[in-house]
């Protein structure tokens, strides 16, 4: 006998939430999930809410007279608003920025939500937030409106600042904004670290402001400037606010791009071990100077502190980082992708990597400093697992390429060279050594200057069934090397994508002839074509935005 389910059964929330997560990347049919009944709204409205910052395309400047201010993005920052505390909200009063100090009972807890969070995104939300409840830089019809916060500001920084009586009121008002605005993302910051129990992905950027932390006693820091340098900003700070050791527990991807890292990363490594991507950018600029001894103690503590570290990103090391090598010869179980940008490669260096055996993907970007001393291990290792190899901008000896083409040529998918330049004058498009052991490719990436023969002779011998091919940095590029892939296109059916970048010497038919015989073809935004499809043209220069959606 068959036994009717009650009408209002339903699943456990567990078992829903599951099923929503499967529908995390559609946004339009959580959209309507919301409206099905209250159990469905509770379990789709987190899911709604984990990266939210992240719906809204990037802003092409910070000047709102020049971009218009997106109302979703006011009404996302203006919900958050209301959940400061009350100490927060009179901090901001007394800075000059008028916000109710009532008590806020919402129906859901959309900061616990957040999941995933990038500094400069936070940032840039709350700039447009800003000069939308001010209207105090042009933004349309309400350009010269003022509702008193910024001549109550202006009146505070006059007595805290020594201003020049020369500069200008509207170089006042606008170093005002700034400070409000960045008192506004600490806040914020703040909020986060203390509602939300487990951060996933976390990016921070931006260089705003000095803070009086002060270096652990581990980089016995006793010098008074040594101290100061190692000051780390207080409005991105996150690793250091309250509540970052537990919120941060969980932490995946973790990026820092900013100066005077040490502290964040130093609390980092205390509060994370589970990363399994690390990207830093370890740039050091005079303008804001940094001990550079500190940065690399934090880096390296950090990088140990890793049960599995997966991808791990240094950008701009151009000083010594002692104690590097050995950090990573401690992940090499689980590294599986190296990325390296900017970077004076060095003989420690380069020796670690070569004793990484589970690598999928290696990278080279704009990097200098290789020469056979210091790549002689790299030749000889054997990446039985390695895909991806890629020398962007990065010259290293002719060789030394060879020879690692040939340890990886069975698994081998994806390389990038630069070909024809002065660091390497060897046209290696037609060395038959390397063409010869390119023929388990489907990618491949060209960078630099080549004659259209030399492309045609590599497509010609190389024996792969190439998928892709992109030309982002190929400033010589002209209409017969668009006709040398689209006639390679015509006897190789799996060719699917052309992707080009400098098109100052293309013509508009040659990539709408390109357009009807590869089925991707990716240009510079200048070129239009969507005479040939308009469904498919530009959908990759475009960001989304979506309404975040507020139930109380």
């Amino acid at each position: 006998m068959t036994k009717h389910l009650p009408p209002d059964y339903t699943l456990p929330n567990e078992c829903l939430f599951e099923i929503y997560k499967c529908l995390a990347d559609d946004r339009r049919s959580l959209y309507k999930c919301l409206s099905a009944n209250r159990t469905w709204c509770k379990n789709v409205v987190p899911l709604l809410w984990r990266e939210t910052f992240h719906y809204f395309g990037e802003r092409k400047t910070l000047a709102p007279v020049r971009v218009p201010i997106r109302p979703a993005i006011v009404k996302l920052v203006d919900k958050y608003v209301t959940f400061l505390s009350l100490e927060a909200k009179v901090r901001l009063n007394k800075a000059g920025i008028p916000i109710p100090l009532v008590n806020y009972k919402p129906t859901f807890d959309y900061p616990s939500f957040l999941r995933k969070l990038d500094t400069k995104r936070l940032y840039e939300a709350v700039y447009e937030w800003f000069f939308a409840v001010t209207g105090s830089i042009g933004t349309g019809s309400n350009s010269t409106a003022s509702n008193g916060m910024l001549k109550n500001a202006a009146t505070s920084s006059r007595k805290n600042t020594s201003v020049n009586n020369s500069h200008s009121s509207s170089f006042l008002t606008a170093r005002v904004c700034e400070d409000c605005i960045r008192l506004v993302v600490k806040e914020l910051g703040r909020l986060f670290m203390s509602r939300c129990p487990a951060m996933e992905s976390l990016d921070i950027h931006y260089e705003l402001f000095l803070t009086e932390y002060y270096a652990p006693n581990e980089f016995s820091a006793t010098d008074p400037h040594l101290a100061f340098l190692l000051n780390d900003n207080g409005h991105t700070s996150l690793p250091l606010f309250p509540g970052a050791s537990k919120c941060l527990q969980q932490l995946k991807e973790f990026e820092c791009g900013r100066g005077r890292k040490a502290g964040i990363m130093f609390a980092a490594s205390k509060a994370c071990k589970n990363l399994d991507k690390l990207n830093v950018a370890m740039f050091y600029d005079q303008e804001f100077p940094c001990d550079r001894e500190a940065e690399a103690v934090a880096l390296v503590s950090l990088i140990e502190a890793q049960r599995g570290l997966k991808h791990f990103l240094l950008g701009g090391a151009n000083y010594s980082l002692p104690g590097l090598d050995i950090a990573l010869m401690g992940q090499r179980e689980s590294l599986t992708c190296l990325d390296f940008c900017d970077v004076d490669m060095g003989d420690v260096i380069l020796d670690a990597v070569a004793t990484l055996e589970n690598l999928e993907r290696l990278k080279f970007r704009y990097c200098y400093g290789f020469n056979h001393r210091n790549m002689r291990e790299l030749a000889k290792a054997k990446f039985p697992r390695l895909r991806k190899l890629r020398f962007f901008r990065s010259y290293p000896p002719f060789d030394i390429i060879v020879a690692m083409v040939k340890n990886a040529q069975s698994t081998l998918k994806t390389l990038c060279l630069g070909s024809e330049t002065d660091k390497n004058p060897q046209n290696i498009l037609v060395h038959d050594p390397l063409i010869r052991l390119c023929s388990g490719l489907i990618k491949l990436e060209l960078s630099g200057v080549f004659t259209p023969d030399s492309l045609e002779y590599f497509l010609s011998n190389c024996g792969a069934k190439l998928e892709s091919l992109h030309m982002g940095r190929c400033w010589e590029l002209n209409d017969e090397h668009i006709e040398v892939v689209i006639e390679y296109s015509k006897e190789h059916r799996a060719f699917k994508r052309l992707n080009t970048q400098y098109v100052a010497k293309l013509s508009r038919n040659a990539l709408i002839n390109a357009k009807r015989q590869i089925p991707q073809v990716i240009a510079h935004a200048d070129y239009r074509l969507d005479e040939v499809d308009k469904r498919e043209s530009h959908r990759y220069l475009l960001d989304s935005e979506v309404e975040v959606i507020v139930i109380d």
